[in-house]
């Protein structure tokens, strides 16, 4: 007669991924009717994970970003990041001009679904700015040789 016991492997296996597929059932009820996962709510559904769920940070950021695909639910931490890699490449001596400020803003809130305002995603990319430590550039006119007192005022005026 055939032996039909599992080895303590098998149980293992068969328990971490009874514990991914709960962890996805939960990810997936609190992403319900939301675009966008603000980097707060991240950290709080890979911190379940890893202490209720018994998963590493890889599988939990696996399953997150799986669901998060499949349900078309964008992560605030994936917008930062191509925002961030947006403004480092169009920066010149880590100054960024008001035009490519303006883009990574409207880049912003087109990856994260429109879940903010444009006043927000403006405060977001200054955000990013100020982390990166990336500086604005000044407006300079083209008959004007010093520049113009004030340049930067568009930027100062986003408060964060």
């Amino acid at each position: 007669m055939p032996d039909h016991s599992l080895s303590v492997s098998d149980v293992s296996a068969l328990s971490r991924e009874r514990d991914r597929r709960q962890f996805a059932d939960y990810v997936s009820l609190h992403a319900t009717n939301r675009r966008f996962l603000p980097r707060d709510d991240e950290t709080v559904l890979l911190k379940a994970a890893i202490s209720d769920f018994g998963m590493d940070r890889d599988q939990a950021q696996g399953v997150l970003h799986g669901i998060a695909n499949d349900k078309n639910i964008r992560l605030e931490s994936q917008a930062e990041e191509n925002v961030r890699a947006f403004l480092k490449h169009r920066a010149r001596k880590e100054k960024v001009a008001r035009k490519d400020f303006n883009e990574a803003a409207r880049m912003y809130r087109g990856l994260i679904n429109d879940g903010l305002t444009v006043k927000q995603a403006k405060q977001q990319v200054k955000r990013i700015m100020i982390r990166e430590e990336l500086r604005p550039r000044r407006i300079r006119l083209f008959f004007v040789p010093l520049p113009i007192p004030g340049a930067r005022r568009w930027y100062n005026r986003i408060r964060v």
